[in-house]
């Protein structure tokens, strides 16, 4: 809070990694012009920050002077706080199939085998971490457990290797709406009513047997094509829909009771509509910023 009756410029650094010291990546903001008042400061911390360290905030009127951790000013103050910051938890996941489920209040992940990996109070955890190996892995989850981890307000972060690796959601209870944001050809976050609840690397493919209402694809590539079209699994009438592109991740998804939409980025796209072995129940929308060929029809 500043009670400055004067603009003024503020810098903040935390000591992410202890090391006493202010360095490279340590940056909360810099040189941010603030006026009297209370200024809300986002704060990013990478998945190796825990423990108690430090945070320094300096305030001065001229915004070179202080946008240093350690160069004098002419004016303004510096401000150090002891601060405590809750640590990822974490897990390495080795090949076959492994499972992230809630029991008895814990986080539990076990391995092909039955061997438990990591078992963690949920109320203890600020940020869930599932790494891989080079083998190839599949993580099962349940979208009740996303659930639980939403409410304590934790983010699932999966990093997989270079293998085929693949996340395999379970439906859980039906849910209002699900967005899987595209981002590249094995990693994306994904989008529970508005909030992140994953975010993975390294994965593809990925299949989300979610009970949605609404369900939500965002493409932020250049020009591709993107293809839905039935799962492929030989089985008609199963309710499952594939949406890629070569610029994206494939998606094997249940299909939504009342909506689907596909929202294209900057690029010249191309949206190829495959038969689904199944219809949509409710609507299907393609949103375009930029000019769009479809190879069937749909809203635009």
């Amino acid at each position: 809070t500043s009670a400055a009756d004067i603009v003024g410029f503020l810098s903040v650094w935390f000591d992410f990694d202890n090391s006493g010291t202010f360095g490279e990546g340590e940056t909360v903001i810099q040189s941010q012009q603030v006026a009297a008042g209370t200024v809300a400061v986002p704060v990013v911390v990478p998945i190796t920050a825990d423990g108690t360290t430090y945070a320094r905030y300096r305030i001065c009127t001229i915004a070179t002077e202080c946008d240093d951790p350690l160069e004098e000013a002419q004016d303004g103050e510096v401000e150090d706080y002891q601060i405590s910051i809750l640590g990822a938890t974490s897990g390495t996941l080795g090949a076959g199939v492994g499972t992230l489920s809630l029991v008895g209040g814990n986080v539990v992940l076990t391995d092909a085998s039955g061997t438990t990996i990591l078992n963690a109070p949920l109320t203890g955890i600020g940020l869930l971490v599932i790494r891989g190996t080079e083998a190839s892995e599949t993580l099962s989850v349940d979208w009740d457990v996303l659930d639980a981890l939403i409410a304590n307000g934790i983010v699932l972060v999966i990093e997989f290797g270079d293998c085929f690796d693949a996340l395999d959601i379970g439906a859980g209870t039906p849910r209002a709406d699900i967005r899987h944001v595209l981002e590249s050809a094995t990693s994306a976050p994904i989008f529970l009513g508005g909030v992140e609840i994953v975010e993975y690397s390294g994965m593809d493919p990925i299949v989300d047997n979610g009970d949605a209402a609404n369900r939500e694809f965002s493409c932020t590539g250049g020009a591709e094509t993107v293809t839905l079209s039935d799962d492929g699994d030989g089985a008609t009438g199963n309710g499952y829909s594939f949406i890629d592109s070569e610029l994206a991740e494939q998606i094997v998804f249940l299909n939504p009771t009342e909506s689907l939409t596909i929202n294209l980025g900057s690029g010249s796209d191309t949206v190829v509509l495959g038969a689904l072995d199944t219809p949509l129940a409710g609507t299907f929308t393609v949103a375009a910023v930029c000019p769009l060929s479809t190879s069937a029809a749909a809203d635009e």
